[in-house]
């Protein structure tokens, strides 16, 4: 069952989601999986998947590899991208966190666990400024602006 207010970010969410891939060059049809849950079912799914028994605010599964994507980079290819989870109750307390909206809060979210499907990553100083900058891009492109 997916979070009671997930209706209300449906469209902020999938917005993001296409935002980013038109900033990064996709254009392959794509598939992605995506739910809004709250902080229980967050839990439960970090758990089951990753083996972390705590919430977090957002989780992403992807599929394919940074490579195995810039080769289907192609529009006549469908790709099924994976999984995305946000969870709207971390959302909605770190945007109170932060100092700005809960819209800025999901599209950041949605934003950032593209990103990672799309096989970009934090692992390094470097990877984490280039991250920082393409999840900007697209919110500034939205006007989400901190």
């Amino acid at each position: 069952m997916s979070h009671p207010l997930y209706p209300k970010y449906k469209k902020l969410a999938q917005k993001a989601f296409f935002a980013t891939l038109q900033q990064e060059g996709i254009v392959f049809s794509v598939g992605v999986s995506a739910r809004m849950v709250g902080d229980l079912r967050m839990r439960e799914i970090n758990k089951e998947k990753r083996g972390k028994d705590a919430t977090t605010d957002v989780l992403s599964f992807p599929m394919l590899g940074r490579a195995d994507i810039l080769r289907a980079n192609h529009p006549e290819v469908h790709v099924n991208l994976g999984d995305i989870v946000v969870n709207l109750e971390k959302a909605h307390q770190q945007a109170r966190e932060y100092g700005h909206s809960m819209e800025r809060e999901v599209a950041f979210l949605t934003v950032h666990a593209t990103l990672h499907l799309l096989g970009y990553d934090h692992d390094t100083k470097e990877a984490e400024e280039d991250m920082k900058r393409r999840q900007e891009a697209v919110l500034e492109g939205m006007g989400l602006i901190r």
